[in-house]
């Protein structure tokens, strides 16, 4: 997790620099900053349909079809959680990985345990027969450095 500001350094920089929702603009409530309000964040569906990662065909649980296992896919699985096509995902994305606001990893946690939720609901995940792993992919040393932070691995232990 991040490291915290003291709670006076804190209430300054929300005095000084008040957070604001990313997408609609609306300040945030005091002491619960908010880049993405609960809002804007119900209007992006955490679902996506399950297909296999080569060909896009569909597939019942996200697997890979034989035939692209078969020509180099060599991932057993791919969940999806949201369509990158929604503006607001993108904007949030954007802002995350270039903007360096690190706290929109609650957000996107948010997000992905909506969609892991509603497919273990529809009992295309079983968690407990399965043992999913969220797996972050790592950063090149220069993108670490640039960045500051590494987004994927914050929000696979948010997750």
């Amino acid at each position: 997790m991040p490291p915290r500001l003291h709670p006076v350094l804190a209430w300054l920089a929300d005095l000084v620099f008040p957070i604001r929702c990313i997408l609609c603009g609306v300040f945030a409530h005091a002491g619960k900053p908010e880049y993405a309000c609960q809002k804007c964040l119900h209007t992006i569906a955490a679902t996506h349909p399950l297909e296999c990662i080569g060909c896009n065909t569909p597939s019942r649980h996200g697997v890979t079809c034989p035939a692209c296992s078969r020509n180099g896919w060599y991932v057993d699985q791919l969940v999806i959680a949201t369509d990158y096509e929604h503006a607001a995902v993108q904007k949030i994305l954007h802002a995350y990985k270039y903007q360096f606001v690190l706290d929109l990893y609650r957000p996107l946690s948010h997000i992905l345990l909506k969609a892991l939720g509603a497919l273990a609901k529809n009992k295309d995940l079983h968690i407990n027969q399965w043992n999913p792993v969220v797996v972050s992919v790592p950063l090149s040393p220069y993108r670490l450095r640039w960045r500051g932070f590494d987004h994927t691995a914050l929000l696979a232990s948010a997750v």
